[in-house]
This record gives structure tokens, sequence and C-alpha cells, in this order.
């Protein structure tokens, strides 16, 4: 799977909603504003080409912590280069990457594939 579309799996696992005529995500879907970003303070979505979910710490903390929200999951970043994250003690994902940021990403990717059917069969991991 290509960066983008990982990144627009992230974004539609964070909620946003997607302008299919703009091709833009809305990051604050549940809070009714249609264009703002929480990164920039402007008033426009992102682009799914803009998506930084893959090299801003900004992002992927905001995954990172959306992830630890869901009950017995923890997300452990155990070196510069692996992320593991378990679900009630139970390993379910352990990724590396040539860097820490790449790492954490590949986890939450990893991790969202792992957790999404779950949560769409309403069935608990």
């Amino acid at each position: 799977m290509e960066t983008l579309e990982k990144n627009k799996r992230i974004a539609e696992f964070m909620g946003w909603i997607l302008n299919q005529e703009t091709s833009r995500y809305n990051p604050y879907r549940q809070l009714g504003l249609t264009l703002w970003s929480p990164f920039t303070g402007n008033d426009r979505a992102h682009h799914s080409s803009q998506l930084a979910f893959h090299f801003s710490w900004e992002w992927v903390m905001l995954v990172v912590e959306k992830i630890e929200k869901i009950k017995g999951v923890h997300v452990i970043i155990t070196t510069s280069t692996l992320c593991e994250i378990f679900h009630f003690g139970k390993l379910v994902v352990k990724s590396g990457g040539d860097s820490k940021i790449e790492s954490v990403y590949n986890a939450v990717v990893a991790f969202i594939e792992w957790y999404t059917p779950h949560q769409a069969e309403g069935t608990n991991p």
C-alpha cells in the first residue's frame, strides 16, 4: 500500500471526512466545522496529497493518542526503530522502520488494519 493510501486510511480512522468533489479531508467533522485545519489554524481542509502523517510528529501523535484511548490499548516506542502496540497485554503490532517516526507510522497503519474490521463488525478484538 502506498503512502497516500495509508494516509487516507489514517484520516478515515481519525474521523475526518472526505469531500469527494474536492478530495479534501475535513479534520473536525465532529465539531461541525467545514474547513478548519488544527495544524495551521487557517480556514482550509487538507487535500489527500497534503496529509502528513508519515513525516510529521504533530500529525502521527494525534493518531497515537486516539489509539491509546481505546480500552486496553498501549503504544510503546521501544527503540529508535521499533514500535509495539498491545491490546490487553497481547502484542498485536510490532513494526519497524529506518527512523523512529517511520516505525511509529508503520505501527499505527498496521494497528488500524488490525482494528478496523473488528470495529466495523462491532466485535471486541
